[in-house]
């Protein structure tokens, strides 16, 4: 028997779901964002590809007046190019959260239920709980176990589902293998499967489902580009899915739903691959230190994934920890769960500023002890 639904425990006036950025509470011109640690959000610790940097210097003026494509055709034809898909088979909006909110909706309200990850991006379950649909969550293994996963999806599924599956997760990082989920997507062709593939670029081995949404009909692949492109400022994503269907979403979104500066920039993220291939690169290393320094200055257990961010574990209240952060300037996340504790969400950022992060780590457990 399939799980009891799990509701919602957001509080029904909050329009999202919880999300970083708090930051910008105490922090109201970009000048000053220098002066702390925005840890509490998954941005991309490095700058945009200097293809991209180019090319929003040099064009402000025809930014700021000029209308941008309806239909985003510069945008549409770059991904188009790069990922080798029909245009036809592509919708681009504004952020990967522009979709949930428009397309997965939609879909939400024709399915009988709805599962998620747990934990998992919250904007789902937030999204389908507004829209009045029961949310099943699959809880994630812990240790992670790929095999223990699937088999517990398996166990759940069934026909009328929309299984929404973050894919690396977020905020644990951990990968279901694009292999495996081919084959689950087969056995249960009459389950709706929207992939979100918002940190894949990080995985070392491709694992897209991209081309395979393109042509399968149970398939959708939710793309956004603000976290491993550094675009998160300009609000570029998009969607794969059948010809059909892409059709049909686009009467769900306005016209010039993404701006001509996102476009563009877009564009030239997608050509600089050497570049962020590097920085992906160095994002592994600097989490793999991050979680190290963790480990032996604290003494605190981590959960390393594959996505741009670790959680630990705290022997004290993670809420009290991240208000004492807080006062100096160093913004990380609590609220998630995972193998039966509560975590903190520490996003990776550069060597100077994860180091400031671990020292008021210790600095506020020291506290806390009494050391």
């Amino acid at each position: 028997m399939p799980a009891p639904p799990v509701c919602c425990s957001m509080a029904p006036t909050d329009p999202w779901a919880q999300h970083g950025g708090v930051f910008w509470d105490e922090h109201t011109h970009v000048q000053d964002l220098h002066s702390c640690v925005r840890a509490d959000v998954l941005d991309a610790w490095f700058p945009p590809g200097p293809e991209v940097v180019a090319v929003l210097r040099t064009s402000a003026t025809e930014f700021a007046n000029t209308t941008p494509p309806e239909d985003s055709t510069i945008l549409k034809g770059a991904i188009s190019a790069a990922r080798g898909l029909d245009s036809k088979s592509i919708l681009c909006h504004a952020g990967s959260s522009a979709l949930i909110y428009s397309c997965f909706r939609e879909l939400v309200q024709r399915s009988s239920r709805v599962l998620v990850l747990d934990p998992t991006y919250g904007e789902y379950e937030h999204v389908a709980t507004k829209a009045g649909r029961p949310v099943t969550r699959i809880p994630l293994p812990y240790p992670y176990c790929a095999a223990s996963l699937l088999k517990s999806i398996e166990r759940e599924l069934m026909s009328g589902d929309l299984f929404a599956l973050v894919n690396p997760n977020s905020p644990t990082g951990t990968v279901l293998p694009s292999e495996a989920l081919k084959s689950l997507m087969n056995t249960f062709d009459r389950t709706t499967f929207w992939v979100d593939e918002t940190y894949s670029e990080y995985v070392d081995q491709p694992n897209s489902l991209e081309r395979v949404a393109s042509a399968h009909h149970n398939l959708i692949v939710c793309k956004s580009m603000s976290k491993v492109y550094a675009l998160s400022g300009l609000r570029v994503g998009y969607a794969v899915s059948l010809e059909e269907r892409i059709a049909e979403f686009r009467g769900l979104i306005p016209p010039w739903a993404v701006c001509l500066p996102a476009q563009l920039a877009g564009e030239a993220a997608l050509r600089s691959t050497g570049y962020y291939r590097e920085r992906y690169i160095e994002t592994h290393q600097l989490r793999s230190l991050l979680c190290r320094a963790i480990e032996q200055q604290l003494g605190w257990p981590v959960q390393e994934g594959a996505i741009n961010c670790v959680l630990t574990f705290p022997n004290q209240r993670p809420d009290e920890i991240v208000a004492t952060l807080r006062k100096r300037g160093v913004y990380i996340r609590s609220g998630f769960h995972y193998g039966g504790r509560e975590a903190l969400r520490i996003a990776v950022r550069s060597a100077p500023e994860n180091a400031r992060t671990v020292g008021a780590l210790s600095a506020a457990a020291n506290v806390r002890t009494g050391r």
